[in-house]
């Protein structure tokens, strides 16, 4: 009886000291600056004497030693939610607004406080999953391709590839601005998209950019999308409504396009995505060729009547629809697959002629166009 109680014994404190050993590295997200680099310091100091490591980057290949801390605040409350490798809440804590009236050397030591309780297993707090927020999703700042009002943060870099044709990198210059460049394999055309976002609310966020798109090789051709919009919800369950003004030197007069996108998280690991566009495109077809010729655009031939112009007016919806699936043992990178479509929804033919005007309105829903959707994506930088 007594040796098995030493052997009882023994086996608790290997089970003790095995727990305690699971978690021996800490990455500390915190967007909202509760944690100055002088608190920094002396939680570091905190976390050291425990056992533990403050890890600026992540070792992906020893992902699960880790234990993952991100501070958000809410409601006049600092909240500390710790997630472990499997994207799973192990325990969370909080502070009132109060603390950061606290000094640095307080702050930093009650937060590592904290953190080495729920790593020694010891918090109470509730370890129940939170699927509405408690994991990261590295792929909040885009849906397919259009972005949303969530921005990168300083020093990050996002890179997205559409059929592995088209490449694309955006870099958080600031965490509300961000600068992008893409092009093709061929480098016709090529594009530069800053972006401006904000959180206006603890729901809300405001986004503001640009996509200039043009052809190289000294091509005459320019396209420009200005836009604005708001994204509603978090970053794993969102929609995003934005417009934004068209134009370009292949259109006759500036237009308006709409976008509704939305990303909705299955798992940590699937994402339901979509995006859908609305744009009206005006622009000249060839009104010499039709005067010289006498021909209209169904290749009916009016002899009789004089084309003093000819403009063509686009109605046209499209957008991708489907799912991103996030690689488990390297969340940062993900898949898109779905389907790309465009439907025409009708083309409009103003002519103006010698003897008045006459619009010719074409039903154009056959010429619609359905695609396989795969795109890449990659971040660097800090992130967890």
């Amino acid at each position: 009886m007594k040796r098995f109680r030493i052997v009882l014994l023994i086996f608790s404190v290997f089970i003790s000291i095995t727990a305690s050993a699971q978690y021996s590295k800490v990455i500390l997200d915190d967007p909202v600056k509760l944690i100055s680099p002088t608190a920094k310091n002396f939680l570091i100091q905190k976390l050291n004497s425990n056992g533990l490591a403050l890890d600026e980057y992540l070792d992906y290949e020893n992902r699960c030693s880790y234990l993952f801390f991100t501070i958000t605040s809410v409601d006049g409350e600092y909240i500390i939610k710790a997630r472990d490798c499997e994207k799973v809440e192990i325990g969370k804590f909080s502070f009132d607004s109060d603390i950061s009236l606290a000094s640095e050397e307080s702050i930093g030591k009650a937060v590592a406080t904290e953190i080495i309780k729920i790593a020694e297993g010891n918090t109470e707090q509730s370890a129940a999953k939170d699927p509405s927020g408690v994991y990261t999703n590295h792929h909040d700042t885009r849906y397919y391709f259009a972005p949303s009002a969530y921005n990168l943060r300083k020093g990050q870099l996002y890179y997205n590839t559409l059929y592995f044709l088209v490449h694309d990198v955006q870099y958080g210059v600031t965490d509300n601005f961000s600068f992008g460049l893409g092009t093709s394999v061929g480098f016709f055309p090529a594009y530069v998209s800053p972006k401006f976002s904000k959180q206006v609310a603890p729901k809300l966020s405001l986004v503001a950019g640009d996509l200039f798109v043009f052809g190289t090789y000294t091509t005459n051709f320019y396209v420009n999308l200005f836009y604005g919009g708001l994204t509603y919800g978090n970053r794993n369950r969102n929609i995003t409504i934005s417009g934004g003004l068209l134009n370009s030197n292949q259109f006759t007069k500036t237009r308006g396009l709409a976008n509704v996108s939305a990303m909705i998280s299955a798992s940590p690991f699937l994402y339901f995505v979509t995006e859908n566009y609305f744009a009206s495109i005006g622009y000249d077809i060839d009104a010499q060729r039709i005067t010289d010729n006498n021909i209209d655009n169904s290749g009916f031939v009016s002899p009789e009547y004089e084309y003093k112009s000819f403009e063509g007016n686009q109605a046209i919806i499209g957008g991708f629809s489907g799912v991103r699936v996030i690689s488990k043992k390297k969340d940062v990178q993900s898949f898109q697959f779905g389907f790309i479509y465009a439907i025409p929804l009708f083309t409009e033919y103003p002519y103006q002629l010698a003897q008045g005007n006459w619009t010719y309105n074409d039903g154009s829903l056959n010429r619609s166009l359905i695609l396989p959707g795969i795109s890449y994506t990659l971040k660097f930088g800090k992130v967890y």
